[in-house]
Order: C-alpha cells, then sequence, then structure tokens
C-alpha cells in the first residue's frame, strides 16, 4: 500500500475533460490499422531506445489525452491475466515533460514490482481510473469496463491485427462507463 501511495501521490480517479457529456452514450467503438511497415519502425525505435511497446503505447495514448486535458491522470492497464495496474501521468507543464524513456522506466523500475497488488485494493486507498488500455493480449478490455469495480469511459486496445501481416489493430471504445 505505501508503494501505491508514493506512485500515485495525489493521482485523481477520473480524467476529466470539459467537453464530456455526464451522462454514458450509447457506446461507440473506433478502430484504426498501423500497416505493418509503420509497425514494424515503432517495434525497430522500441528495440533500439530499450523501451517496451507497453511504455509506446502508454506515452502515445497520454500523448494523445493531454491534448483534451492537462490535468492528472492514471491509465489503467491491463495484465494478461486479466488484473489492472494503474499507471499515473502528471497535470499540468510538467505532464508533458514525460518521454517514453521516463516512462518505460517508471513502469519497469517502480510500477511493475507492484503489479501483485489487486486492484480492488488500490480502489480500497482511493485511487482508480476511468481509461484503460490492453497492449497485445488475447483478453479484450470490453470484457472487463461492466465490473463494479471500474468506471471505464474510454477503453483502447492495441492488438496484432487479425489479418497476420504485422499491422497493428487499435481499438477505442468509449461511453462504456456505467
Amino acid at each position: 500500500a505505501k508503494a501505491w501511495r508514493r506512485i500515485l501521490g495525489d493521482t485523481p480517479t477520473m480524467l476529466e475533460v470539459d467537453f464530456a457529456s455526464p451522462s454514458a452514450g450509447p457506446t461507440t467503438v473506433s478502430t484504426i490499422v498501423i500497416n505493418s511497415s509503420t509497425t514494424s519502425a515503432i517495434r525497430a525505435y522500441c528495440d533500439n531506445g530499450e523501451i517496451s511497446t507497453v511504455a509506446f503505447a502508454l506515452g502515445a495514448l497520454r500523448h494523445t489525452l493531454r491534448a483534451y486535458s492537462h490535468e492528472a491522470f492514471a491509465i489503467g492497464l491491463y495484465q494478461e491475466e486479466g488484473s489492472m495496474i494503474l499507471v499515473p501521468f502528471k497535470g499540468g507543464k510538467r505532464g508533458g515533460e514525460d518521454t517514453l524513456q521516463t516512462i518505460h522506466d517508471r513502469w519497469t523500475k517502480d510500477i511493475l514490482p507492484c503489479s501483485a497488488t489487486p486492484y480492488t485494493d488500490i480502489r480500497q486507498l482511493g485511487y482508480g481510473c476511468n481509461v484503460s488500455l490492453v497492449v497485445n493480449s488475447g483478453t479484450s478490455s470490453s470484457n472487463k469496463t461492466g465490473s463494479k469495480e471500474t468506471h471505464i469511459d474510454l477503453a483502447v486496445e492495441w492488438t496484432e491485427a487479425s489479418s497476420g501481416n504485422g499491422s497493428i489493430e487499435i481499438s477505442f471504445e468509449s461511453g462504456t462507463g456505467p
């Protein structure tokens, strides 16, 4: 518990944006495909920089979300076994300073060693999130968003494209909250 309090600090339980509707509307899903040559370039970049694709996906999502809000927030990252780990990001000017390397270092050195803590325990500490991410997982984030312990307004999933050509599909599911 002490380690999670240090990691999450004063991170709020929700990403707040000015334009969000107070009531959840119908669920919408949008998918983009990153072609195989771009996917290869991303993997080469990660390999050369010695960062994980998880850190790359977290960084890309963090950068995207900062276009909508400069407040602090956490992304709930789903693991292969279905557990959720919170990854916090700072707000304000300092929130935009994270590089992919600092995200990777925080992920591997601070967050992963605490990843066995159940999400319900973290929720009992007063933390949570409304944005989730699944990276190259055989489990779907939409299966988890209905859980009573989670209120997810935006679920993002990075998976290998079903075409088998090396592309990545990124799905965005919004309106998934209760």
